[in-house]
């Protein structure tokens, strides 16, 4: 079955401003500050989980360091709008894997920060200001740096070039050398409550419908919810999984809705199972009392029905079916028929609730 045609939605939710981290209290303290004015510390190291949005704030802040504007970020001079593209020539991005200069990597490890690149950040620092005298480095992954980048690293921290800010962006910043912290501002993301989620995302003028489903998907993760909101092929995977794992009415479709995904590899059967795992786990929370009924509107009529009114154990039968399928996938069972009886255990549940 060909993937379903979406709505169309935004491309992209927009950029998160200083009003969106009201609800990171430490975070919006010191966003506030700059905006009225105040100079910005030399460094920063943004800490927090996984989508807790610290590339998000590590791009606001340069936008607000390379803004013309007397309260940063305007939005519309000439430096927020090549900033916001990343095409600003005075905003320096650093990443494992990602060298500012290629030649220079040539032959090195993709999964660290090597010297070499820092060396090579030192050396743009140390030069004139393409566009303005000031300059924003952010240096992503910050952990992934070697012993011997940090020590590069550590003579700009002490002596910053005039106008220039630096902002390390760290999942483990306890993996930084001391030095390196102690020579960086503070500033860590924690997680964020749900009606923050859903300001940020309602801001970005998506419907109810996908707004509920992102918030569920995105576990509490800001970043998360930002990316997924607008990644139309995650919507369209979510849609033909529905369509095929939780709209089939007959018995007699299983065998060809099984052998739609007969050919996937192993990792990708672990995968799939996964997906629809998270598909029932939403319908489980929102029979639970804790998700949005607004998110219900993806799914065919019998599942909303069930997720109304049967109570979240209801689901523990088809939840365990999924997982008895993961153990079919990892002792090598036949695949097809690991499905198949997928497929049933869900029709059956479903049926119970068919008008």
């Amino acid at each position: 079955m060909a993937a379903v045609s979406l709505p169309a939605e935004a491309s992209a939710p927009r950029l998160l401003g200083v009003e969106d981290f009201r609800a990171q209290p430490l975070v919006y303290e010191e966003l506030r500050r700059i905006r009225q004015g105040l100079p910005f510390s030399h460094a920063y190291l943004i800490s927090g989980a996984a989508g807790a949005g610290k590339t998000s704030l590590a791009r606001l802040m340069a936008r607000m360091h390379l803004c013309e504007s007397a309260q940063p970020p305007c939005g519309h001079c000439r430096a927020c709008v090549q900033a916001a593209a990343g095409t600003h020539p005075d905003l320096i991005e650093l990443r494992a894997g990602q060298p500012i200069d290629p030649e220079e990597m040539k032959g090195k490890p993709k999964t660290v920060i090597p010297v070499a690149d820092i060396r090579e950040l030192r050396r743009r620092l140390a030069l004139t200001g393409f566009e303005s005298p000031r300059r924003a480095v952010i240096i992503h992954q910050a952990e992934k740096m070697q012993e011997e980048s940090q020590n590069a690293l550590l003579k700009t921290l002490e002596e910053p070039p005039e106008g220039s800010l630096l902002l390390l962006v760290a999942e483990s910043p306890d993996q930084l050398l001391t030095t390196i912290r102690s020579r960086c501002r503070p500033l860590a993301l924690a997680a964020w409550p749900d009606e923050a989620i859903l300001a940020v995302l309602r801001a970005s003028g998506l419907r109810e419908e996908r707004i509920g489903a992102a918030l569920e998907a995105a576990g509490g993760s800001m970043g998360r919810a930002i990316r997924l909101a607008g990644d139309e092929a995650y919507w369209a995977r979510r849609r033909e999984l529905t369509d095929d794992f939780l709209g089939l009415t007959a018995r007699s479709d299983i065998p060809a809705a099984a052998a739609k995904y007969k050919a996937l590899a192993q990792p990708e059967r672990l995968e799939l199972l996964r997906e629809i795992d998270e598909l029932l786990r939403h319908l489980t929370l929102t029979a639970a009392g804790l998700g949005s009924t607004d998110s219900l509107g993806a799914y065919p009529a019998p599942w909303q029905r069930m997720a109304r009114e049967a109570g979240a154990a209801a689901f523990v039968p088809v939840l365990d079916a999924v997982t008895l399928a993961r153990v079919r996938v990892m002792n090598n069972v036949n695949w097809q028929a690991a499905l198949e009886q997928l497929l049933l255990s869900l029709m059956e549940a479903k049926s119970q609730w068919s008008t």
